[in-house]
């Protein structure tokens, strides 16, 4: 039947039918067809594919009130051309009622969905996406997926490249895309970000989608809620990383089991082992702790854990040569199902621990020199007796009794210093350069190692070389001695259970360096690396208990490093030792025409000697007998004083000990101070600091003072004699 000759039967139908002629255009359209046209879009594209093909085209169209199933079939002439396209239109659903269930479902969508034509164009759109996307209906179906209106852009924050798309991508391969997150830009300039889905609609006979549906959800508030949750995170993060420790969190079970749930990532630098490690595995951190330590860790745990209470404890935990590290724990704990966790820190203490050994150290350093200053005290009187007394017997004795005289000075002169090196250790702010002088070292070399050889057992080989001549250097003769005697002392004792013990001493000046370099090396077991690390440190020893007290290196050390000197030491286990003493070679002094080698002086006058060792006073006036002067004798500051003042003008001198009971010789000093015509005070005493108040002092003189070193200090203050 032709469809032209029954047009009034068409108009009768209720699917919609329209006649095209061969090129598309629209010849005739049933009222059924006019209305679904209405709202219809793209019936254009479905009638030119039926011509280009020269087949049935089947497709669905969205129209208004929903999607209208689209049958294009072209006729042909006996050509094959097409002569008319004829096209039946219906709506898809199959009553009404399921069209006005999917409609309502459709609006009352929370997610936004839009339709987008073969073209990307948008066909639909419903409620919520106009919400979500800020645009009406009217205004996004005005828009495709690609139009730049709506700037899209990635996860990332990057611009979205148009085949990135998820429409597109659907469009384009015929592939379902899920939960894609990219930003959309609204009309009013805010942004959404979306979670978008995307799914084909595929007829029986199609490849290509007909249409794509998008479905949406507005994820901004997620994001924003992430976005602020990972900058929490990376806040956390840098506050951890700065904290000078280890936080952790462990959780130890009712019945034994444990773990850490978080460890910061300072745990290498602090523990030794990764965070990852010891969140893998506690056992990686308990590994760590000194064995000793960690029986007390367990027990402090396990109280934190039954009263509830803060945990604190310090621990030692493994390291490297310098020791093990200390570290301080502290922790609160909480109660949570079967189990007990705590949250705290780990710090290193190692510094704070040293440096109150260190504390420790020192304040036994000041109680040893508050003893060494009370036994130079004393010491140093007895010298003050002896040392006088001797060069009294040196002076009148004969020839044959001069050599021992002789030696017994200079080992009373030797005892003098070593007393004087003790306090120097155990204050460091004594003033070594006023004693200074120029010393023949190898004067120094041959006088030590002759003593030595008389001392030292017969089975140890002790060579020495010396220079033909001498060879000054700037310092202090007992320095030297004290400072030889150490390294021989050390040497032998090095020796010790060698088949061929065997020590050698000897001294070159270096050409070019203006140095002397002094060694002495042994055969003997050697040092360690980390024993001679150690070399200089006071108390360190390796001799067994009553061997030795650990002062002699760092003595030695000390005495040579206030020369301008250093010491040098080369060793290894095995291979013996050699210490070497460098010190700067001086020019060779004047001979001297006065002090020491001069003709004792003739004085005149009367000096009052104030001291309380009854001793010394006599010591002392037999001194000043000797020089033509006499002697009175005071027991105290007090006494010294009432004699001063009873007689003005009597004494030509007073020679005035500091360390007295009662008035002490300072006192003295400030009183003579303030009269107009004091005498002279000449302070004779074992122990003066640099800082001691002698203001008013004609000079010092420690003890024990020679009749040389009296005699060249008074000659100076009295009238000479006759």
């Amino acid at each position: 039947m032709d469809l032209d000759s029954h047009a009034a039967l068409v108009e009768l139908l209720d699917v919609g039918v329209t006649l095209h002629d061969a090129d598309g255009g629209l010849v005739h359209a049933n009222a059924a067809a006019r209305a679904l046209m209405a709202e219809l879009a793209g019936l254009a594209e479905v009638v030119a594919a039926a011509i280009r093909e020269r087949r049935p085209r089947h497709t669905a169209l969205a129209g208004r009130s929903g999607a209208v199933a689209v049958a294009a079939a072209p006729q042909l002439d006996a050509t094959g051309a097409v002569r008319r396209v004829v096209c039946t239109l219906r709506e898809a659903s199959q009553g009404r009622e399921r069209e006005r269930l999917l409609t309502a479902t459709f609006r009352a969508m929370a997610e936004g969905v839009a339709v987008h034509g073969p073209d990307g164009a948008i066909r639909m759109v419903n409620p919520a996406a106009e919400r979500i996307l800020g645009i009406s209906f009217d205004e996004s179906t005005r828009r495709t997926a690609v139009d730049p209106r709506w700037r899209l852009i990635d996860a990332q924050g990057e611009p979205l490249r148009a085949q990135d798309i998820p429409s597109e991508i659907t469009q384009r391969t015929g592939a379902p895309c899920v939960d894609v997150r990219i930003g959309v830009h609204r009309p009013d300039g805010s942004r959404a970000w979306l979670s978008v889905n995307t799914a084909p609609v595929l007829l029986d006979d199609e490849v290509r989608p007909a249409a794509v549906v998008a479905t949406f959800q507005d994820i901004t508030a997620v994001r924003e809620t992430q976005q602020a949750l990972e900058r929490s995170r990376n806040e956390f993060k840098r506050v951890v990383d700065v904290v000078p420790g280890v936080i952790f969190e462990y959780v130890l079970a009712d019945e034994g089991a444990e773990r850490f749930t978080f460890v910061s990532a300072r745990a290498r630098e602090l523990v030794g082992v990764e965070a990852e490690r010891v969140l893998a595995d506690a056992q990686a951190l308990w590994d760590r702790v000194l064995p000793d330590d960690l029986p007390q860790v367990r027990r402090s745990l396990a109280a934190s854990a039954r009263a509830l209470g803060p945990w604190e404890q310090r621990l030692r935990l493994v390291g490297g040569a310098e020791g093990p590290r200390w570290v301080h724990g502290r922790a609160v704990p909480e109660r949570r199902a079967g189990a007990t966790a705590w949250v705290g820190v780990l710090v290193d203490v190692t510094e704070e621990v040293r440096l109150a050994e260190t504390l420790r150290e020192a304040q036994r350093l000041d109680v040893l020199g508050d003893l060494a200053a009370g036994i130079a005290h004393n010491f140093n009187n007895l010298l003050m007796v002896t040392q006088p007394n001797l060069e009294s017997a040196l002076a009148d004795a004969p020839e044959a009794l001069r050599g021992r005289l002789g030696d017994a000075v200079r080992a009373t002169q030797s005892a003098a210093g070593l007393v004087r090196r003790l306090m120097e250790l155990a204050r460091p702010e004594r003033d070594v350069a006023r004693r200074r002088e120029q010393v023949d070292l190898a004067g120094v070399v041959r006088e030590v190692t002759a003593l030595m050889l008389q001392a030292f057992d017969r089975r140890i080989r002790l060579e020495v070389s010396t220079p033909a001549g001498a060879a000054w250097a700037d310092g202090n003769r007992s320095d030297f001695d004290q400072a030889l005697l150490n390294l021989l002392l050390n040497a032998r004792d090095a020796v010790e259970g060698v088949a061929e013990p065997r020590i050698e001493v000897g001294l070159e000046s270096a050409r070019g360096e203006a140095v002397h370099r002094l060694h002495v090396r042994d055969n003997g077991s050697g040092m360690t690396e980390e024993v001679r690390r150690r070399i200089g440190q006071p108390f360190f020893t390796t001799k067994a208990p009553g061997r030795g007290t650990g002062l002699g290196l760092a003595t030695t050390e000390r005495l040579i490093r206030g020369w301008g000197g250093r010491l040098e030491v080369t060793t290894a286990p095995g291979a013996g030792t050699t210490f070497a003493l460098v010190l700067p070679a001086v020019a060779p002094p004047v001979p001297a025409g006065a002090g020491e080698r001069a003709a004792v002086p003739r004085l005149r006058g009367t000096a009052l000697i104030v001291d309380d060792e009854p001793a010394v006073r006599r010591s002392l006036a037999v001194m000043l007998r000797r020089l033509g002067m006499t002697a009175e004798e005071a027991t105290s500051g007090d006494e010294g004083l009432r004699a001063l003042a009873s007689a003005p003008g009597r004494y030509a001198v007073v020679l005035l000990d500091l360390s007295m009971p009662g008035r002490a010789g300072a006192g003295v000093l400030q009183r003579l101070r303030a009269q107009e015509q004091a005498p002279p005070i000449v302070v004779v005493s074992g122990d003066v600091l640099e800082d001691a108040p002698l203001a008013g002092a004609a000079a010092v003189l420690e003890k024990p003072v020679s009749l040389a070193r009296l005699a060249g200090c008074l000659a100076r203050l009295v009238p000479p004699g006759e």
